[in-house]
């Protein structure tokens, strides 16, 4: 029993002794100057980030250990900027409103879409309907912002649309509605890749318990095989708690903050996420 306590008194002296520094700024559009909301801010790989506010704000303790790592900058619908962190603190030791950063608006050519009425499509619900247990937030050890939760969805045909995804929720002491970020990764290797959304899909949840069903038709997403969809923490939520329903059938995977690490979810536990697919027969 002496060692472990041992351990513990001498990583946390460490971790006293590392100094952080605070680095604030505001993400902005590059063209229009406006403040862009719930921003990605992270740390590549080291699960250190945060989500700018509906302002574009956002503040972010860096420690000098990860001063050589890159951080990076990214939301949907934008160009991702990169920066050296110790380059980063230094911009913002020389200004007193904190950094600013500009992002450039990607462009996207749509292909053109023919509607041929006598093409039969079909529907299919695939995921995990999280019938037989539960995850509370308090078994995933972090909540903070850009912390999220997903379910891998399997694909057996191309050109495969999304038409909703339903999220079970197993009970929630929340009072007000809770603001949640909808993402869609292509799964690479096996492990997340990058974000396949065109625009932000945002989500309030004020369910208390029951399977929250999420429209997904307007946003014309096409996927050509295996993604995780994948529900976000953009807003603070305070001290109440909210549960989702599990199941053994699947793979879910989490990360507990803006541009960190995905681990697998472990014992073969799956998330309670399913989704409404749609394709030719």
């Amino acid at each position: 029993m002496v060692r472990p306590i041992i351990i513990k008194l001498v990583f946390d002296f460490l971790w006293v002794a590392t100094y952080c520094q605070t680095v604030t700024g505001k993400i902005i559009d590059l063209d229009s100057k406006s403040p862009i909301e719930y921003v990605n801010i992270g740390v590549v790989g080291k699960n250190r980030g945060t989500v700018s506010d509906k302002n574009g704000s956002f503040s972010l303790e860096l420690p000098e250990t990860l001063n050589l790592d890159t951080l990076r900058i990214s939301t949907v619908g934008y160009q991702p900027a990169s920066f050296k962190v110790e380059d980063l603190k230094r911009a913002s030791n020389e200004s007193t409103g904190g950094v600013i950063v500009e992002l450039i608006k990607n462009i996207h050519v749509l292909s053109e879409v023919v509607v041929a009425p006598s093409l039969e499509i079909e529907e299919k619900e695939v995921g995990n309907k999280g019938k037989l247990g539960r995850v509370s937030l308090e078994s995933l050890k972090d909540t903070s912002l850009g912390s999220e939760i997903g379910t891998v969805i399997k694909v057996r045909k191309k050109k495969t649309f999304i038409k909703d995804v339903n999220i079970v929720i197993k009970s929630s002491t929340y009072q007000d509605s809770i603001l949640f970020r909808v993402n869609v990764y292509a799964m690479e290797n096996n492990v997340p890749g990058e974000n396949i959304l065109r625009e932000p899909i945002f989500v309030s949840v004020k369910m208390k318990k029951g399977t929250l069903t999420i429209d997904l038709s307007e946003y014309n997403i096409s996927v050509d095989g295996d993604f995780l969809i994948t529900l976000e923490w953009i807003q603070e939520m305070g001290a109440r708690s909210i549960d989702f329903g599990a199941g053994l059938s699947g793979t879910s995977f989490v990360r507990t903050a803006s541009q960190g690490e995905w681990d697998k979810f472990p014992m073969g536990i799956a998330f309670g996420i399913f989704v409404t697919l749609l394709y030719l027969k």
